[in-house]
């Protein structure tokens, strides 16, 4: 019988009665009663044996009434039938004068086994109105009735059974499983490298292996089984307090109680019986019911939650994880042996050459030393080291169009990107990593591998970044090429497509203030067949309210215009910035440290973008000063014409012209002869297919600003992220710090570290930086549907938790309202109950209408005599009838 249909079942008396109906092909169909809310349209079996079949509905009627009368009596008795013959003599042929043959039935009863034979006999059918048809058959079934001897059971108890021991169990299983799993990613416990999965691990015997997915399926087993204990320790929850009901004053809806037994089915949550039965009446609200409701909703929600969230917990995560001592308890800060205003400065002139320009020991500026940058720069120190770099990218750019990202390789072995990006016509912007940080994390890996005692030297697949700020110089520049005829009068520099970094954020320079270019810059000399440059000082040009821009410079390239030989005058604006930075180095997978700033396009400001610059690199409203350490970019680096004379030192000369200079050396590589004009003319062009060369003047003039603009971006960006490389920057280590406040360290320049100290002070000077170790591999940590999952499961614990404090809330205050019990574990055991239970007229009323039938309240109660219990419905909400603890029942 489907549960769903028990609204389909009356309770006659205490009996479930045979009806044996003739049908119109001459069957007898004997079967259980299933009464459908109509007692009387049932015809109950008398004891005596006896049946008649075919009355008139007037002697059926009265047929009834004396059979009731005499059943009245056993009222009472507990009575089960079963049908002990075979399902084939359920539904056998018979005529009307068909010989009589026996069936037998099986009544339980309680007390003595009877025997009752009811016989089907043949005869004349009782008809009042003779001639109205042919006789109907009649029968008399021989049954057998057998009564079994019942000495009860104890219903509610105060002490613990061996199936109320065994859901405790579940329950402590359960919560501390979930306990267990939560406390690996509150502890972010770490699994392993995930290199060391890719290995198969041997377990047990070389003949037993598990790899990866062999561990990550007994995980998901071990999952559902947890997910299992955790529906049944729910449902078992549920189905306490759904029985306290039962037996309790006020009893408990029988939609309610249906549902408490199918907790774990969707579909249950969604059915008439559960929202029917939640029909309170607002006049007279329980708020027990209600929260038995309540209960019974969380927990259906509950139980379809908990077997992802188990899943998803129990099985760890495979990402890069924080290692949480790398270095065997020391800290290892990493200091630059440069102030911090100097390896970040706001202004580049005489106060600011490289180290080796000054003496050691006083400090003292030494012109030689200076001067040897002009002359040489070859040396690792000078700015211009790194312009070799950009000149071979120039050369690949002429050749093959190679686009601006270049590989700079620093003394450590370790690499970054200097990066440049077109935003428009004639407009730059180019960034890169500062050298000295990339040096550092070289020199602080060897370490760190050399040193067994570490955590971090045994990861497999280690990854470094910064835990202080650090910054990175990003250049904007933009140019305009002009015809040379064209620059007789005033000429102003373009800054209409840079950013300037104000205190509102990103935006664009004031077009309505402007920089002029100087006059004896635009003058030509007399050489048309090589490119001129030179740098333009800003320094006495100010302007109120806003920030001057780093530089001015101009290039003189000879070109074609409309075919004939000319010049390109090409005036160009700086813009140099500090700009907040990242670094990520992955020794094993890569020598490059990886920077934010890899995109420079993505740090200037665009009108038709809907998010500034300020929300993309999270900027403060107000900038604050570098030394502040804020994020985001700072003020404009004010660079002096001396500084700037060191990118641009001369490199060789010709027969018949004078030296070129490094930047002129990169832009004469695009000054070369065209053939096929027929000329010797040296002017500037394009390749755009093998020999194939762009013809157009307007192109040929966007072509020489684009790439002016790239080549000096790329120049500036290099030389400012040298300007802590010199040979007198050491690169320490802080090995220790004393009580005393001493601190030990060493320089990891070299092979042999030794070991110094000094007072703590003597550190602070200098620019800093932590490291942070990263692995990659299996580890229990956070996320956002880690959280989720989480929750689920600590939802569950506080259930039991709660569940545990009632009942010794119980046990100790109110002794003597606790029970338990293992009766109606099932709807089986109350389908029996209702069988054996005494006929209500509640039921009869709500025959037509299921809804009413589920908010039905139902109560368990005592007989009369006290032996017995009974489903009783619609009785007043009183304590007469209520079981009693420790009491048998039959």
């Amino acid at each position: 019988m489907d549960i769903s249909d028990i609204n389909d079942m009356i309770f006659c008396g205490q009996y479930v009665y045979s009806t044996a109906v003739l049908d119109t092909a001459g069957f007898l169909l004997l079967l259980p009663t299933k009464v459908h809310m109509r007692c009387h349209a049932s015809m109950p079996m008398p004891l005596n044996g006896e049946l008649n079949v075919g009355l008139e509905p007037m002697e059926r009627e009265r047929e009834r009434m004396r059979l009731k009368s005499r059943v009245k009596g056993l009222r009472g008795n507990k009575t089960r039938l079963a049908i002990s013959s075979a399902m084939s003599t359920l539904y056998q042929p018979i005529s009307p004068n068909e010989p009589s043959e026996s069936t037998t039935v099986m009544t339980e009863s309680r007390g003595s086994l009877e025997h009752r034979a009811a016989v089907l006999q043949s005869g004349e059918a009782r008809n009042e109105s003779s001639g109205n048809g042919p006789p109907v058959a009649s029968k008399r079934v021989n049954s057998t009735v057998t009564d079994i001897s019942n000495e009860g059971t104890i219903v509610l108890s105060r002490s613990l059974s061996r199936g109320q021991l065994l859901e405790c169990i579940i329950h402590f299983f359960a919560i501390s499983v979930s306990i267990g799993i939560c406390l690996l990613h509150f502890l972010k416990v770490y699994w392993t490298d995930e290199s060391t999965l890719s290995k198969r691990w041997r377990w047990v015997s070389s003949f037993v292996s598990l790899d990866i997915n062999d561990i990550i399926k007994a995980l998901q087993f071990a999952a559902k089984v947890h997910e299992i204990l955790i529906v049944a320790s729910i449902g078992a929850i549920v189905l306490y307090f759904a029985r306290r009901r039962l037996v309790g004053d006020e009893g408990i809806a029988l939609g309610l109680l249906m549902s408490s037994y199918r907790i774990d089915t969707p579909s249950n949550m969604l059915s008439s019986k559960f929202w029917s039965a939640l029909s309170f009446d607002t006049s007279n609200l329980d708020p027990a019911a209600i929260g038995l409701s309540l209960l019974l909703l969380v927990s259906a929600i509950l139980c379809q939650l908990v077997g992802p969230a188990s899943a998803g917990v129990m099985q760890p995560s495979l990402d890069w994880w924080n290692v949480s001592n790398p270095y065997d308890g020391q800290p290892l800060p990493l200091f630059l042996s440069v102030r911090g205003n100097e390896t970040y400065p706001l202004a580049l002139d005489n106060g600011t050459w490289p180290p080796e320009a000054y003496d050691p020991n006083s400090d003292e500026f030494i012109a030689e030393n200076a001067t040897a940058c002009l002359t040489n720069a070859a040396d690792s120190w000078c700015p211009a080291f790194g312009v070799s770099v950009v000149e071979n990218w120039a050369i690949s750019n002429y050749e093959d169009h190679a686009t601006p990202n270049i590989t700079v390789t620093g003394t450590s072995g370790t690499q970054r990107a200097l990066t440049a990006d077109l935003i428009a016509n004639g407009t730059a912007i180019a960034a890169t990593q500062s050298n000295w940080v990339i040096r550092m994390f070289g020199l602080f890996a060897t370490y760190v591998k050399h040193r067994s005692a570490f955590a971090a030297s045994s990861i497999t697949l280690p990854i470094y970044t910064s835990t202080d700020p650090m910054y990175a110089p990003v250049v904007q520049v933009q140019c305009q090429a002009l015809l040379a005829n064209d620059t007789s009068g005033s000429v102003k520099f373009l800054t209409d497509q840079l950013t300037n970094y104000t205190d509102s954020g990103a935006d664009r320079y004031n077009p309505q203030l402007s920089w002029s270019v100087p006059p004896e810059a635009l003058s030509l000399h007399n050489q048309r067949d090589y490119a001129h440059f030179e740098w333009v000082d800003l320094s006495k040009q100010t302007t109120t309210g806003m920030w001057r821009p780093s530089l001015g410079a101009v290039a003189k390239i000879p070109g074609w215009v409309n075919g004939r030989p000319g010049f390109y005058i090409i005036p160009c604006i700086i813009d140099a910035r500090w700009a907040a930075s990242s670094a990520i180095y992955q020794p094993i997978i890569s020598d490059i440290i990886i920077s934010n700033l890899s995109s420079p396009a993505d740090l200037a400001f665009r009108s038709n973008s809907a998010e500034s610059i300020s929300s993309k690199l999270r900027l403060k409203p107000k900038p604050k000063p570098i030394s502040r350490q804020q994020l985001g970019i700072g003020d404009a680096i004010q660079i002096g014409l001396n500084w700037a004379n060191l990118l641009n030192t001369p490199l060789y000369s010709s027969n018949d012209t004078r030296a070129l200079t490094n930047i002129e050396t990169m832009l004469n590589i695009y000054v070369r002869i065209d053939e096929n004009n027929g000329t010797d003319y040296a002017a500037f062009t394009v390749g755009v297919n093998n020999n194939t060369y762009v013809r157009n003047t307007t192109q040929l003039m966007h072509a020489a600003e684009n790439t002016t603009a790239t080549i000096l971006s790329l120049t500036i960006a290099d030389a400012l992220s040298r300007l802590s490389d010199g040979i007198e920057a050491w690169n320490l280590i802080v090995l220790n710090t004393t009580r005393g406040g001493n601190v030990t360290w060493t320089a990891i320049d070299f092979d042999y570290y030794s070991i110094n100290s000094s007072d703590a002070t003597f550190m602070k000077q200098f620019t800093s930086l932590r490291v942070q170790v990263h692995r990659y591999g299996w580890a229990y940590g956070w996320g956002a549907v880690i959280i989720l999952d989480v929750v689920v499961l600590l939802m569950h614990v506080f259930m039991v938790v709660s569940y545990a404090g009632y009942h010794l809330l119980h046990v100790l205050c109110f002794r003597g309202r606790w029970w338990m019990t293992d009766a109606w574990n099932n709807t089986a055991d109350l389908i029996i109950l209702a069988w054996d239970s005494s006929p209500t007229t509640v039921f009869r009323k709500a025959e037509g209408a299921k809804p009413s039938l589920w908010a039905q309240n139902i109560k368990v109660r005592e007989r009369i005599g006290g032996d017995a219990m009974e489903l009783v419905a619609g009785r007043p909400n009183t304590k007469d009838g209520r079981l009693r603890t420790g009491r048998k029942y039959t």
